[in-house]
């Protein structure tokens, strides 16, 4: 897994830079804002639709084993944080995380 990079000026941002922030992060070294990308937007999304299911099962077995509930939740929370800054990329403008599934073709139909 690779680490995160400014779209202008390349350089690396640190995983603590990037565990926390929604939208836009600005480059430390250039103050350039930052956008996720379409596909990072896709990947994170991913990995929630990937995790949730497996969690809930999770969940369900702690009702059963009388374990805390908060304490898987903590741990989901905590594990998709601690993924999420190696599935970023960035880019210069703000892109929609649906973009890329939903190309339209040109006028021309090619």
């Amino acid at each position: 897994m690779k680490k995160a990079k400014c779209w202008n000026c390349g350089h690396l941002f640190k995983w603590s830079q990037l565990f926390i922030f929604y939208d836009r992060k600005s480059c430390t070294k250039c103050k350039k804002n930052q956008f996720l990308t379409a596909e990072a937007s896709q990947r994170i999304l991913g990995l929630i639709l990937l995790t949730l299911p497996l969690t809930i099962i999770a969940l369900l077995i702690s009702t059963q084993l009388e374990l805390s509930i908060s304490y898987y939740a903590l741990v989901y929370i905590f594990m998709l944080y601690a993924i999420r800054p190696f599935l970023l990329e960035f880019t210069n403008e703000k892109q929609h995380p649906l973009k890329y599934l939903f190309k339209q073709e040109d006028k021309d139909g090619s």
